[in-house]
């Protein structure tokens, strides 16, 4: 299997118990999870750019575990339940804000 076949099979079986708000509801409450999220997508990136098949394996292992604590504490979240409107607004506000500054 490829790079990119791994990483495509691991995100589709991800995506299957995916919650809809995580990123959102973490950028607002839970800003250090947000940050390490982020920072195992950009290493998933350096991987298919210049890693090994091995390599992918092991970040999206851990991208994958990851991914299960956070959605466990948003599972459990008081704000996940009550405040997802806000923690919504609040992220796009900050995607059009870097889009703007990039344009």
């Amino acid at each position: 299997m490829t790079k990119y076949e791994i990483a495509k099979k691991t995100l589709e079986q991800l995506n299957q118990f995916y919650p809809a708000g995580l990123y959102e509801w973490l950028f607002q409450y839970r800003k250090s999870k947000y940050n390490k999220l982020v920072q195992l997508e950009s290493g998933i990136d350096e991987v298919m750019l210049n890693g090994t098949e091995d390599e992918m394996k092991d970040i999206l292992d851990e991208y994958w575990s990851f991914h299960k604590s956070c959605i466990e504490d948003f599972s459990n979240s008081y704000e996940a339940k009550s405040k997802l409107n806000y923690a919504r607004k609040k992220l796009n506000e900050k995607r059009i804000n870097a889009w703007l500054f990039y344009t």
